[in-house]
């Protein structure tokens, strides 16, 4: 994205210039405070604003190179994969099994997959009676299956006990590392996140303030950013001091 300005109706402007390139093979983390634009980003990159959500845009955003503000929704859903913070929001049918089964569908697949992507325990359980870690899960295993290049994440750790932290890590590690796919998450903090981040981009007030690779963040900045929690200022001294 290019210059990219996003204002809601009668607001200010959330996002103010904003340049960003995410590329593929890599986990691309966008940190900030609450209300710094973080979500507003990612849905303009899924094509939810304009298309769903109204907002004023101005500026470029591109995915792959289509322009995602000026094509249909539908074209952009082709290439990009949406995991809102409100984890429901991507689950639609009552059962687990329907809605892996509906994904499976619509790619074109092998119903003889699910098995060997989820447990089986798990697939005839009711969506309403899963818990917001294993709701994440199954949403991650939509994600595998649709194989859509561009995978964003709109805090994906909130509620999750360190062991689901450590399994989201080992998802983005093979999503990216292994498959290939360009994914970006939004969180708060760095911490779970250390072992597999490639590049680290911060926004305040909807503006970039820092954007590189993680050595350097690590390496030259770290501890003078506000967004960042003491254990990953523990872990930078150690690293390089």
């Amino acid at each position: 994205m290019s210059d990219l300005w996003v204002r809601y109706p009668g607001t200010d402007w959330v996002l103010r210039g904003v340049d960003l390139t995410a590329e593929e093979s890599e986990v691309h983390v966008l940190l900030g405070p609450c209300g710094s634009g973080k979500t507003t980003l990612l849905r303009v990159l899924c094509g939810v604003i304009p298309h769903v959500v109204p907002a004023e845009v101005r500026g470029t955003a591109q995915v792959l190179g289509t322009d995602v503000v000026r094509t249909p929704l539908e074209e952009v859903a082709q290439h990009v994969v949406y995991v809102p913070e409100e984890v429901p929001a991507g689950v639609v049918l009552p059962v687990v099994y329907d809605e892996l089964r509906l994904t499976l569908l619509l790619a074109g697949k092998d119903l003889r997959i699910l098995e060997q992507v989820c447990a089986t325990e798990i697939l005839q359980r009711p969506v309403d009676e899963l818990s917001y870690g294993e709701l994440l899960r199954i949403l991650l295993t939509k994600v595998f299956l649709e194989e859509r290049p561009v995978v964003l994440l709109d805090e994906p750790s909130t509620a999750l006990d360190p062991s689901s932290r450590c399994e989201l890590v080992r998802f983005l590690d093979e999503l990216a590392h292994r498959y290939g796919a360009t994914v970006l998450v939004t969180e708060h903090d760095l911490d779970y996140l250390l072992p597999v981040a490639d590049k680290v981009t911060v926004l305040e007030s909807g503006r970039i303030t820092w954007s590189g690779d993680l050595e350097t963040f690590l390496s030259d900045v770290a501890r003078q950013l506000r967004c960042l929690s003491p254990l990953v200022k523990v872990f930078s001294s150690r690293r390089y001091g």
